[in-house]
């Protein structure tokens, strides 16, 4: 999962859960077990109350000059 983003009128409403629920459905219906996400700074309590732990900070390439601070996250798959 690189991340989810949603309008911010949808914030809060449980859009992001259902997504991440579609891919865990999907992940699961060919065999995979762990994701790892690249989650944003503000997208870490996001990504944690679904269950990923954090691994360490790092760096997303955005451009050939211009990288996102980010943090690896990883979570079995139930």
């Amino acid at each position: 999962i690189r991340h989810f983003g949603v309008h911010p009128f949808w914030i809060g409403k449980g859009v992001g859960r259902r997504l991440y629920q579609r891919c865990e459905t999907d992940a699961q219906a060919v065999g995979a077990r762990r994701f790892t996400c690249f989650s944003s700074l503000n997208g870490e309590a996001f990504y944690r109350a679904l269950g990923f732990a954090r691994e360490r900070p790092i760096d997303v390439p955005m451009g050939p000059a211009l990288r996102l601070p980010s943090i690896l996250m990883t979570r079995p798959i139930q």
